[in-house]
């Protein structure tokens, strides 16, 4: 049976990397083409083009990893199963949950690399990638930039802002946590706008609440018409800090920040970053999900044209899972779904068809 797994093995592993070598230079090509203008417009150093894309590699490669897998299991078994060799295999007693083991298990490393990719190498990656985008390539993007939903985190203060003008230098509905030096939050204050002017924040119709070490309010709201706000980001950097405040956080920092807003029982700002929490932990064993959801079908592909049989059904598979798993995110986000089923469902429809199919292969 050890000959068999590496057989196995070593037929998906080298399909998987060459697929993913050329979905990766595509990514790249097509990365590149889209940023030209740009890039002849702002004429960026060569050294900051290179930075670039050596930092869009982690991100392209686990863009399009799962997709990679996916296409790669389902031409090999293909491949068995066009030579009979997947026949052969169950003619001499090998299980058919023997012979998806090798495959499960490769998808379950990829899935565990992709994890460990993500939390050390993406997140940097990705700060880095924002800040040349804002500051060498897309540099007018922020002249006339808007965002709705933003959150960052700026001096010690935690900040939520229902929308963001950066031509007019102004946020709107702020809500800021302020922690001190034991990352305890000590105050809450509201401004229904807050606008950037001589290199500060300025709050207007503000509300001030203060809080001991347990979350209660000790004193009586401040109200003030004007108040100056603790955020030392310019609204650039502000920028790229909301672009970047999920993609640059790792899970424990979302973790802690879940923590730190329970705390004050700020329920209604929890949502986006339990999804995101959520998210984190669930998206790198997609390539399990996948695998296991759509072996029972793989096992079966018996077509002569297995490379063009293989890309089509992973197309599908991949397109499937995507709208399902964005369907059931957005029913999240709008308060239909708990943000842990939100993220579940495609997964659990995933493995509960994989299971029930591969059981029922005789």
């Amino acid at each position: 049976m050890r000959i068999l797994d590496k057989y196995s093995l070593k037929q998906i592993a080298k399909c998987y990397i060459f697929i993913l070598i050329m979905f990766v230079g595509f990514y790249l090509f097509i990365e590149l083409s889209s940023n030209l203008t740009d890039l002849i417009r702002t004429k960026p150093p060569i050294g900051v083009i290179f930075s670039y894309y050596i930092n869009m590699l982690p991100v392209i490669t686990l863009t399009v990893s799962r997709y990679a897998l996916l296409i790669s299991m389902l031409y090999i078994t293909g491949l068995l199963n066009k030579n009979n060799e997947i026949l052969s295999m169950r003619a001499s007693g090998v299980s058919i949950m023997r012979l998806a083991f090798p495959l499960l298990f490769f998808a379950f490393i990829v899935s565990c690399t992709v994890f460990f990719v993500q939390e050390k190498i993406l997140t940097k990656a990705q700060k880095n990638i924002e800040e040349i985008q804002m500051k060498f390539i897309k540099k007018d993007f922020s002249k006339n930039a808007n965002a709705e939903n933003i959150a960052f985190i700026s001096n010690k203060n935690i900040i939520f802002a229902r929308n963001f003008s950066s031509e007019l230098k102004t946020m709107y509905d702020v809500i800021s946590f302020i922690e001190n030096k034991n990352n305890i939050i000590v105050s809450k204050i509201f401004a229904k706008s807050a606008v950037y002017s001589d290199e500060q924040w300025i709050g207007n119709d503000v509300t001030i609440y203060d809080f001991d070490e347990n979350g209660t309010i000790i004193s009586a709201p401040k109200h003030r018409s004007e108040y100056g706000l603790s955020i030392k980001d310019t609204p650039n950097e502000l920028l790229i800090k909301q672009k970047s405040f999920f993609k640059t956080s790792s899970i424990r920092d979302l973790s802690e920040q879940i923590a730190r807003l329970k705390r004050l029982k700020a329920y209604n700002l929890l949502a986006n970053l339990k999804i995101e929490f959520y998210q984190r932990i669930v998206t790198p064993f997609a390539h399990l999900f996948l695998i296991l959801g759509i072996l029972p079908l793989a096992l079966e592909i018996r077509k002569r044209r297995g490379g063009f049989s293989s890309l089509s059904i992973g197309f599908i598979c991949s397109l499937f899972y995507y709208s399902f798993e964005s369907f059931s995110i957005v029913l999240a986000k709008e308060g239909y779904l708990l943000p842990i089923f939100g993220i579940a469902l495609a997964p659990l429809f995933f493995v509960t068809i994989g299971i029930t199919g591969l059981l029922l292969i005789r």
